[in-house]
């Protein structure tokens, strides 16, 4: 990396870092992308072995493109989710390039009419021609996705955007990583890694057994052995990572990712 590329990539971090909320980092790494003619990006995690995590995205895709990823199983047909699982170390493609690949097979599929299907509608109906994805090992040791795409572009002028300003798009998949994972953790970490760490506190203990047996604070204190004070930071702290504020909500998420039964 040269000086230029290195003194961007500082500027970048100091940039991004003074974003207090994660819609005002979502905006920030909009504006960045915005200086080289794209529009749109998104973040996600590779971090549960072989199996493609898409179903949290941070991004400004938007909601309707995502529910409609989701509502019609897109992830389990992506090809070039399956590319980036299936290559460990840091790589990158375009949607074009695997569309080219399918036009070359011999042979079609129900998994290859349904990634087609998903093309169709992320070209005609969202207007995105093409996008540009790369697999990269996040700060905290697990793999993220970090994507980008322009409206209503061609591919050949997309593909020149990017080639252009390769060196510094890697610089923002850094940056967004790095600031995310640590800043905003509830929305950037995979939350089967964060959840499952989450389990062994102690704020989980007395969220479960409150809500199990009913209990007020002072009553989980009570059982505990211990003081209402510590049962209510540590509720708080727990209730702070899952982004919630009720003992309630944090119940109902946990059993929402499968954490309780």
């Amino acid at each position: 990396m040269n000086h230029d590329n290195t003194r961007y990539a500082q500027q970048l971090l100091r940039r991004l870092s003074t974003a207090k909320t994660v819609d005002v980092f979502i905006t920030k790494v909009a504006r960045e992308l915005n200086t080289f003619g794209l529009s749109h990006w998104m973040y996600s995690r590779l971090d549960v072995p072989n199996k493609i995590i898409v179903q949290e995205q941070v991004g400004n895709l938007g909601p309707a493109f995502v529910e409609n990823y989701k509502q019609q199983n897109y992830h389990k047909v992506d090809l070039v989710l399956e590319h980036l699982n299936n290559h460990k170390s840091a790589t990158r493609v375009y949607h074009s390039q695997v569309m080219r690949w399918i036009k070359e097979l011999p042979f079609t599929s129900k998994k290859i009419q349904h990634y087609k299907e998903f093309l169709y509608t992320a070209s005609r109906v969202f207007g995105h021609e093409d996008s540009f994805t790369l697999a990269n090992y996040s700060v905290d040791n697990g793999r993220y996705l970090f994507g980008v795409t322009s409206k209503n572009t061609s591919v050949k002028t997309f593909r020149q955007m990017t080639f252009k300003h390769m060196i510094k798009l890697r610089a923002i998949a850094t940056a967004v990583d790095r600031i995310g994972t640590r800043v905003f953790p509830t929305y950037f970490v995979n939350p089967y890694n964060r959840y499952k760490t989450m389990m062994s506190s102690p704020g989980f203990k007395y969220l479960t057994t409150m809500i199990n047996d009913d209990l007020g604070y002072q009553e989980t204190a009570n059982y505990f052995g211990t003081s209402i004070h510590v049962v209510a930071s540590e509720l708080a702290k727990f209730m702070q990572q899952l982004d919630v504020n009720t003992p309630e909500a944090a119940y109902k998420k946990l059993k929402e990712h499968g954490f309780i039964a």
